[in-house]
């Protein structure tokens, strides 16, 4: 049996190529380190090489939220490794009680060119969230994690074919106060901060 939690309203900002990388839309007030964050972090994760990424997710503590992003290859940009990033902004308390952070996945919209950015200049509705119980848990799939220093931050290195159910097996596995300072992306190229 599941349980659902209310999110209340998630905010969203979109981030994407206009003269540089850039803030587009948002829906919500943010302070100057907020947004610093959010700019730097909304980027291509790395370098691109000959292939461009698949699309991939992140999530990070920010300010007062917790943010979970969607990150695309914009193929209609000028400039090689131009990404689309759909953010979604959940105060800290609200996403640290979340079991499974995945369920907000659907919520991300690629944006297209030209932005329609009134669909990103208000925050979504309350979201009802199933919650995973134990069945999570006994999964039989191939996880391995390991977890080393590297400058004062946690890095855990996953064996499996799909990095978001791997992703959702650590945070489920979580507590509370781990969750509200986890930082995670499913194509890492470098070291995030």
């Amino acid at each position: 049996r599941c349980s659902a939690m209310k999110t209340g309203a998630v905010h969203q900002v979109v981030h994407g190529y206009d003269h540089g990388h850039r803030l587009l839309s948002t829906s919500v007030e943010l302070t100057a380190e907020e947004r610093y964050r959010l700019d730097k972090l909304s980027d291509l994760s790395g370098y691109p090489d000959r292939h461009d990424p698949p699309p991939y997710v992140s999530g990070y503590p920010c300010g007062r939220f917790y943010v979970t992003a969607r990150t695309w290859i914009d193929p209609l940009a000028e400039r090689r490794g131009t990404v689309w990033t759909h953010s979604l902004l959940l105060p800290l308390e609200v996403a640290a009680e979340l079991a499974d952070i995945t369920a907000l996945f659907p919520l991300f919209r690629l944006p297209m060119r030209p932005l329609e950015s009134s669909r990103y200049s208000q925050p979504l509705d309350s979201v009802d969230i199933q919650e995973p119980e134990a069945w999570l848990l006994r999964r039989r799939a191939n996880v391995l994690a390991l977890s080393i220093e590297h400058e004062s931050r946690p890095v855990a290195f996953v064996d499996l074919y799909d990095p978001e159910e791997a992703l959702r097996a650590v945070w489920w596995c979580s507590v509370p106060a781990l969750r509200r300072a986890f930082a995670f992306c499913t194509h890492a190229l470098l070291a995030r901060n």
